[in-house]
């Protein structure tokens, strides 16, 4: 239940070699700094904030710039990767010849240039497109009109228009017409359908007539008036042809850019290495000569750290200093390789605080247990054995990635045994086998059958949850009597601790015939323990009826350790559907078997999606459930969290890995 220990140091450098030293830093990994800006600001030292370089600016630009090249760029890419591709987050692996190659060669402005280029034409192109298509939606209706439009104004003994008019009200406006212009008009009729009838409405020189300012007719103002409107369609026909061949000769041109992917993927994460040590830079102080910052290393590595200053760095100071009480070491959990992959468990809740004990170890066994229960079929545990290790072997994750696969090894693992015990092997697969002697070998193995003894693992369940919960009770009065506090430790934690003993004592008494002459007595201990448990949790209020009463509530909200208790059955519930789900699917392949033909393919596929399906299912599952057991049942006996991880200055990147 360790947690890495952790020294302050600071450290003492002269201003010329700050850069070389934050470099040298970042690649060590071994320092997280502290901001000193907090510890100035209450003192009166006479020392100046340190400011990040005026560079910092134009590198958070071209960081920008080169990031707005890859989202552009990756509208264009080809994707060939898997969705387990996707969510593993592959990165590109850059040597470090390459990135010095690629930050001293690679022409960045230029090819980001390109983008901003590509882009805003694209945007014209697109933007172009739908103005010609709309002008084109329009002209439709109008392509008989073998005239221009603009040709048909200026006349000055005969006026015209174009418009539309519902074929509904089209004879009452040809009446309005010969009214207003007695008798003076004519209409054309263009294009008709059900909606719209298009007209050319020719009428006596003059005032227009009124009807034609009406809503009974819709004017229509047609583009490039010029020319008539098929010879228009036929120009933006061509248009839009030369837009799509010289789009096309452009996507051309950003599928070439492709190539240069890594190198702006490289640039980027340099960028960024450059960012982060101009970040850190303002956490320190100067003087007039000197550079001066502080952190945290682990003490473990704290020579390592020593031992790189002196070589690369002989005029730089390290001083450690004392923890006082209001300083808040970092955490970075120190478990062995056996437990460490569960610390990816703790992770999900949260850090313990560096005065906490780390819970890692305790949930380790726990978890393990209650998953292997839960997924009961050894079939599912050697999938997810071999799944993660072959997932790990061909992405080669970082650490918290290596930490989930190891996890779900180690689980895996335990599954195959209490699969075996639990009579799961894909369901019932090996009984529906024709072979007797394979049978009675996986028989030997059988402790307990969920399906025929469901009681059993209920029980077991229910054990289980006592254990757990008396534990996490526990490692609460173990911390509070560590801490310091002993007599609250003993009463608090201690006597409920003795309650619960002494009431599975009795259970075990009533319900075992070998014990049953112990029940009495231990009836009478469980009441003296509820009786020190009212005592030990009214202690602190005043007066005789205020320590009764509250003592005789706490007693009644240990109702809550009980159902707590009750939580566990659902390791029962969980390998019950397992089992049923795999039975299912076995019965249904073998019933298809029998179709001619096809049986025995679509068996194959029923049984294989059927139990890929159920694995994916049910190891979701039992994950989210062992932890919430962990978390929601076990974490709120003793476990606080909050505590910030140790955080290192390091080469950190979001698409390359240095090696």
């Amino acid at each position: 239940m360790a947690q890495a220990k952790m020294s302050k140091i600071g450290l003492v450098a002269p201003t010329a070699v700050k850069e070389r030293l934050l470099s040298a830093l970042q690649t060590w990994e071994v320092l997280q700094l502290s901001n000193l800006r907090e510890t100035i600001a209450a003192t009166d030292l006479a020392l100046g904030l340190a400011t990040a370089t005026s560079s910092l600016g134009e590198v958070e630009a071209r960081q920008a710039d080169v990031g707005f090249a890859l989202t552009f760029l990756r509208r264009f890419e080809v994707v060939t990767e898997s969705l387990i591709d996707s969510f593993m987050g592959l990165k590109a692996v850059v040597t470090p010849e390459q990135l010095v190659e690629t930050v001293e060669q690679f022409a960045a402005e230029t090819a980001v240039n390109q983008c901003k280029l590509y882009e805003k034409r694209l945007g014209e192109i697109q933007n172009e497109r739908s103005r010609f298509v709309a002008e084109r939606a329009l002209l439709a209706g109008w392509l008989l009109l073998d005239i221009a439009p603009q040709s048909m104004s200026g006349a000055s003994l005969v006026g015209s228009t174009i418009g539309t008019v519902s074929p509904n009200d089209l004879a009452a406006f040809e009446r309005r017409l010969d009214a207003e212009t007695a008798g003076l008009y004519h209409v054309e009729k263009i294009a008709v359908d059900n909606r719209l009838v298009n007209v050319v409405v020719l009428y006596g020189g003059g005032e227009p007539p009124a009807v034609l300012r009406e809503s009974i007719f819709n004017q229509v103002t047609l583009p490039l008036a010029d020319m008539s409107p098929r010879v228009a369609d036929i120009g933006l026909q061509a248009s839009l042809a030369e837009l799509t061949q010289e789009e096309s000769q452009l996507l051309q041109a950003c599928t070439k850019l492709l190539a240069h992917k890594v190198q702006l993927q490289t640039l980027f994460d340099h960028y960024g290495h450059i960012i982060q040590r101009e970040q850190a830079t303002v956490l320190g102080t100067d003087t007039a000569h000197t550079f001066v910052v502080e952190g945290w290393v682990e003490t473990t590595r704290l020579g390592e750290l020593r031992a790189g200053l002196a070589k690369s760095f002989p005029q730089v100071v390290l001083l450690k200093s004392e923890i006082s009480a209001q300083d808040v070491p970092p955490v970075k959990l120190q478990n062995s390789n056996l437990v460490r992959p569960f610390e990816f468990v703790t992770n999900v809740y949260g850090n313990p605080m560096h005065s906490e004990v780390d819970p890692t170890p305790l949930i380790a066994p726990f978890f393990a247990l209650f998953f292997a229960l839960s997924l009961g079929d050894a079939g599912y545990g050697l999938i997810l054995v071999a799944g993660s290790w072959w997932l790990m072997r061909k992405y080669k994750p970082e650490m918290a990635g290596r930490k989930f696969f190891h996890l779900f090894i180690l689980v895996g693992l335990l599954s195959v045994v209490s699969g075996f015990a639990m009579n799961g092997f894909f369901g019932n697969l090996i009984d529906l086998m024709p072979f007797p002697g394979l049978i009675a070998l996986k028989d030997n193995f059988v402790l307990v059958d969920p399906m025929s003894a469901p009681m059993t693992i209920m029980i077991l369940s229910l054990v289980l949850g006592v254990v757990h919960v008396f534990l996490g009770i526990a490692v609460k009065g173990y911390m509070t009597f560590t801490g310091g506090d002993r007599s609250a430790a003993l009463l608090d934690q201690g006597s409920w601790l003795f309650l619960i003993l002494a009431l599975v004592l009795q259970i075990l008494a009533t319900t075992l015939p070998a014990f049953s002459h112990l029940a009495p007595t231990l009836g009478n201990v469980s009441i003296l323990a509820a009786v020190l448990v009212v005592l030990a949790q009214g202690r602190a209020a005043k007066g005789i009826f205020a320590k009764l009463g509250t003592g005789l509530y706490a007693l009644y909200g240990g109702v809550g350790y009980f159902s707590d208790v009750l939580s566990y059955t659902r390791i029962l519930a969980l390998g019950l559907s397992s089992a049923v789900i795999a039975v299912v699917i076995n019965t249904i392949a073998g019933m298809v078997v029998a179709i001619p033909v096809v049986g025995w393919p679509l068996a194959a596929v029923i049984f294989v999606a059927g139990h890929l399906f159920n694995v994916v299912l049910s190891t979701l599952g039992c994950f989210i459930h062992s932890a919430r057991l962990q978390f929601v049942e076990f974490f709120t006996k003793f476990f606080e969290g909050g505590g910030q991880p140790f955080k290192p200055l390091r080469l950190a990147s979001k698409f390359i890995v240095i090696k």
